[in-house]
């Protein structure tokens, strides 16, 4: 159970999400570069055992191009405080992508919301 700080936090997180929905193709040079990095780690292993993605943080997704990390990782968990944000960016996926996605949220990465005061 979360106290009324860890609360308002919590909303506060979900509120910067929601806001940052309507600026997607602001962060197209960040999302890209960062796909790019992230593709580029997944080349360091082996073809026939691709290495799975963990996104701490994930929100709506609008740092990562999820299609083309569904093509370099096995998997990609998504891991947020914000549930309804890390469901909108699997669901603006393809099924294909979808089916790569696993979805962990609510989820305080922190595990201070609970005894903040």
């Amino acid at each position: 159970m979360t106290t009324a700080l860890g609360d308002h936090e919590i909303e506060r997180q979900k509120l910067s999400n929601r806001n940052a929905l309507g600026h997607y193709e602001s962060f197209a040079g960040h999302r890209r570069r960062l796909t790019e990095l992230l593709e580029a780690r997944a080349r360091a292993f082996p073809a026939e055992r691709p290495p799975r993605l963990c996104v701490l943080g994930a929100g709506n997704c609008g740092d990562l191009e999820l299609a083309r990390l569904a093509a370099s990782y096995r998997s990609i968990h998504l891991v947020d405080i914000d549930e309804a944000a890390v469901t909108g960016a699997v669901q603006r996926e393809s099924e294909p992508t979808r089916a790569q996605l696993v979805a962990h949220a609510p989820i305080d990465l922190s595990g201070l919301l609970a005894s903040l005061d």
